[in-house]
């Protein structure tokens, strides 16, 4: 169950944005989409986690290293779409120690890897986009 606008959606609903979580937005979809498109976008889509996802594009980076490459972000939401995509099967989470340190770094999936194309061609897209003389 994803917890929004004061009240449960179920989680085989599709939720573009869920205020207590990610706090991007207030649209909620109440029925499954029929549209592919749609179900993909609400997977990535948010504030943040296209960045993230575009982070770990060249592979596992640690929660400190996203911090950092991610400016603006506060650890709270950056753990809280982190779980997301650890939850939607996209990230995959790996705690270690490092000396006395425990470290927690994040890299995607065999599935996540799927989406690297589909990112590449949507920044590719974006580059255009922002070129065009409008």
């Amino acid at each position: 169950m994803w917890y929004t606008l004061g009240r449960y959606v179920d989680r085989d609903r599709l939720a573009i944005t869920y205020e207590e979580v990610s706090a991007v937005s207030d649209i909620v979809i109440e029925k499954p989409s029929e549209c592919p498109v749609t179900t993909a976008i609400a997977i990535i889509a948010g504030k943040w986690k296209p960045t993230i996802l575009c982070e770990l594009r060249d592979g596992a980076r640690r929660f400190s290293d996203l911090r950092r490459e991610v400016p603006g972000i506060s650890e709270k939401v950056l753990a809280a779409h982190l779980r997301d995509l650890e939850a939607d099967g996209i990230v995959s989470r790996r705690e270690f120690r490092e000396g006395g340190v425990l470290a927690t770094e994040y890299a995607f999936t065999d599935y996540g890897l799927t989406l690297k194309p589909i990112l590449t061609a949507l920044a590719d897209w974006g580059t255009r986009h922002q070129r065009l003389d409008r």
